[in-house]
């Protein structure tokens, strides 16, 4: 019975990182604020093109793993308590882990380009 209830979840948990894969959550404005969607939008029509060094996809499907999406987003702390509190955290990882992806890639070009 145990690997039924297991198999459910796993499959419940693909469901859901094709769903957020295929939402906004994979948009390169997720998770930023509007002034730095406005800059972002700028930086394109310069021809200038966003430093991708966390993949947001990534960060999503990895988010379905206990931890996995907030140590690869480089948030060790928020990994352990995905950890934790896993399954319970793929209710709010898969969309937490691309939002800081997006954020550490604007970072990386908000210090490549300026702002």
């Amino acid at each position: 019975m145990t690997h039924g209830i297991r198999l459910e979840m796993v499959g419940a948990a693909l469901v859901l990182v094709v769903v957020v894969v295929f939402s906004g959550c994979a948009d390169p404005m997720y998770g930023l604020s509007r002034i730095e969607q406005q800059q972002v939008r700028e930086w394109q029509s310069e021809g200038r093109e966003l430093i991708v060094e966390k993949d947001p996809k990534k960060a999503t499907a990895l988010g379905v793993l206990p931890g996995g999406g907030s140590f690869y987003t480089n948030n060790p702390v928020w990994g352990v308590i995905d950890l934790l509190c896993w399954p319970y955290s793929i209710i709010w990882e898969p969309w937490a882990a691309p939002a800081a992806a997006n954020r550490i890639n604007y970072e990386a070009t908000l210090d490549a380009y300026g702002p």
